[in-house]
């Protein structure tokens, strides 16, 4: 039934064969067809990981930014600060944050629920319902692109384009915001672009 009476090689030619036609077998457990399982699963997945990405861009850009701003600006109090909150949320292991926000917010408030099924014709059950999955996986994806942002704004801010456009008398806030921002961009969209992959 699984196949193990062939030779490794066709074993694993038919694994390849089945993959490109999606058909990843039965569970030992249950029988289920694995795809149908994981295609169960793959819109609340997709939602959690999109929202993960969209808010941890928002706050991860936002904070490395201005980390790179009073960096540069000489004032390295608020630049070690957020670097070392990063390091220590990034070295936390999110099973051990899960496990902890679940006692916090399940077992001791009882604001959110752990586990059960999603009822999509209900907006704020849903939000209650992936809101320590988001935060767990946002902490982490927070950390990493803070820190990307913080290094890739910090080299743009000490390029001649920018001590040009200040020279020019253009407001701080568009400097750091509209040019260096612009100008550092591609590292954090491709460390976001991998961060939604390994989400997914």
């Amino acid at each position: 039934k699984l196949g193990l009476d062939v030779p490794v090689w066709q074993q694993f030619l038919n694994y390849l064969l089945d993959v490109i036609r999606f058909d990843l077998g039965t569970t030992m457990v249950t029988g289920q067809p694995v795809a149908q399982l994981i295609m169960e699963a793959l819109p609340i997945t997709f939602m959690i990981a999109l929202l993960t990405v969209l808010l941890s861009c928002i706050i991860a850009v936002t904070l490395g930014t201005l980390a790179a701003f009073s960096a540069h600006k000489g004032k390295k109090m608020l630049d070690q600060i957020m670097t070392w909150i990063t390091m220590l949320v990034d070295l936390m292991p999110s099973f051990w944050m899960a496990l902890l926000l679940m006692l916090l917010f399940t077992l001791t408030l009882g604001w959110l629920p752990a586990t059960g099924s999603i009822d999509y014709s209900d907006p704020l059950g849903i939000l209650q319902r992936i809101a320590l999955p988001l935060i767990v996986l946002c902490m982490g994806q927070i950390s990493t692109i803070a820190r990307m942002t913080r290094t890739a704004v910090l080299e743009v801010l000490n390029e001649d384009y920018i001590r040009t456009a200040r020279a020019f008398g253009t407001p701080q806030i568009i400097v750091v915001f509209r040019h260096a921002l612009k100008n550092a961009a591609m590292p954090i969209i491709t460390v976001t672009g991998l961060a939604f992959g390994t989400l997914m």
